[in-house]
């Protein structure tokens, strides 16, 4: 219980500020969360016809995307305790508005640059996701970072101290 209603108040975690989760929504999930928040003001700006009208004009399922997911941003924003794991629910939401949204202008045909852009985060994020996983590769590489292979012997060596016996089992194939 102390665990749980620890979370509301600022006596057992670190309190953060109530955006706290918005840097980190557009650092840690980019370029789609550029994106996203792009396509929302490029239809903005498109419209211009004020917040309300643009609720009116948005089709049903987009608008409970967006419900869904600023109802779960505020939600966890106003938690007193905040870890950057705990937003992780929103983004599901987040990836059907963006698919709702890019679904919305393919049907329309409104606007060529918006698919353009669409088109081309795949493809900048297929590059940035590569070459840091190449870079991670290589950098391990370099720096002898042999942890499986230190782990492996740091467990053998316990096994022989303790005089344990370990082995590898099979099990079902699915």
């Amino acid at each position: 219980m102390k665990e749980f209603l620890g979370r509301f108040s600022q006596t057992v975690h670190r309190p953060e500020p109530v955006l706290y989760y918005l840097p980190h929504l557009l650092h840690k999930f980019a370029p789609w969360s550029v994106l996203i928040v792009a396509l929302v003001v490029s239809t903005f700006r498109r419209t211009r016809s004020g917040i309300r009208n643009l609720f009116r004009q948005t089709e049903p399922d987009i608008l409970w995307l967006v419900c869904c997911s600023l109802g779960g941003f505020v939600v966890m924003s106003l938690v007193q305790s905040k870890r950057v794991d705990r937003i992780y629910p929103v983004v599901p939401p987040l990836c059907m508005l963006l698919a709702a949204i890019v679904g919305h202008f393919r049907i329309k045909k409104t606007d060529e640059r918006t698919l353009q852009w669409s088109a081309a985060a795949p493809l900048f994020s297929i590059v940035f996701t590569g070459s840091y996983a190449v870079a991670k590769i290589v950098s391990d590489y370099r720096h002898d970072a042999d942890h499986l292979e230190v782990f492996s012997r740091a467990v053998n060596k316990e096994a022989i101290a303790h005089h344990w016996r370990y082995e590898v089992i099979s099990g079902p194939t699915y």
